[in-house]
C-alpha cells in the first residue's frame, strides 16, 4: 500500500492528473469509510450465515452490506461481480467520485480481498482521468505483491 502523506493535518496528499477530484479528496484508507470522494464497505460473503439473531438465510447479510450503495448507483454488473467474488470469503468494495455542485460524478470502484489483495477495478466515469483516480487511489487501498 502507499503511504500517505498529508498537505495538512485535515487532507492528504493525492495526484492523480485530476485536479478537482484532488482538490476535494480529504483521504483515501481502507476499511469501513465516509470521506469527501470514498465510500468503502466490507461486504460479507454470501455464504456468511451467523446474523445478529442467529442464523441467516445465504446471502442475506451480503445484501445487507450491499444495500449501503445505492441503486442506480453501484451498476449491476459491479454488483454481479461482487457477488461472484465474495461466495465463500468477505471482500471490501470502494466507491470513488468527486462532486461537480450538487451533481456526484463516479469514476468507478476497486474492490479488494478481505486481507486487501487486489481483485478488481472498475473505471466508470465519463472521462480518461477517471481511469488515472481509480487507478492512483487503488495503491492507498490494495496490498502490493510480494
Amino acid at each position: 500500500m502507499k503511504k500517505i502523506t498529508w498537505d495538512n493535518p485535515n487532507k492528504m496528499h493525492i495526484e492523480t492528473g485530476h485536479r478537482t477530484f484532488d482538490r476535494q479528496t480529504n483521504l483515501i484508507s481502507t476499511g469501513n469509510i465516509v470521506a469527501n470522494t470514498i465510500i468503502g464497505r466490507h461486504v460479507r460473503a454470501h455464504n456468511n450465515l451467523n446474523g445478529w439473531d442467529g442464523p441467516c438465510e445465504p446471502g442475506y447479510l451480503q445484501d445487507f452490506d450491499l444495500s449501503s450503495f445505492r441503486f442506480g448507483v453501484m451498476p449491476s454488473h459491479v454488483r454481479e461481480y461482487i457477488k461472484s467474488a465474495a461466495v465463500d470469503e468477505s471482500v471490501w468494495v470502494y466507491h470513488l467520485f468527486h462532486y461537480n455542485g450538487n451533481r456526484r460524478i463516479i469514476h468507478g470502484w476497486v474492490i479488494t480481498s478481505h486481507d486487501h489483495k487486489p481483485l478488481r477495478k472498475f473505471v466508470i466515469g465519463p472521462t480518461r482521468k477517471s481511469y488515472d483516480v481509480v487507478y492512483e487511489a487503488a495503491k492507498y487501498l490494495e496490498e502490493e505483491d510480494g
